[in-house]
């Protein structure tokens, strides 16, 4: 759901408003399916519970409104 150019700034615009955040790092990988780059954003809270009221809220969340075709954030726990 993140745009391959999105910056580190962007992402925690959207992150930093939830209670127990407290970092996150934007990662670009190949895409598997060989179209470009893709963004991986990993997200730090204090707790589990604030992770997940924070992946609740933003579940299908359409990060680039000007991209009607864009993906929705696609949020889980890493593994």
């Amino acid at each position: 759901g993140l745009p391959a150019d999105c910056t580190r700034r962007e992402a925690a615009h959207v992150f930093r408003p939830f209670k127990g955040y407290e970092d996150l790092r934007v990662v670009l990988r190949d895409s598997k399916r060989g179209a470009g780059k893709l963004a991986l954003c990993f997200v730090e809270f204090n707790s589990a519970e604030a992770a997940a009221t924070a992946m609740e809220t933003l579940q299908g969340y359409c990060f680039d409104q000007d991209t009607p075709q864009a993906p929705p954030l696609k949020l889980s726990f890493s593994r």
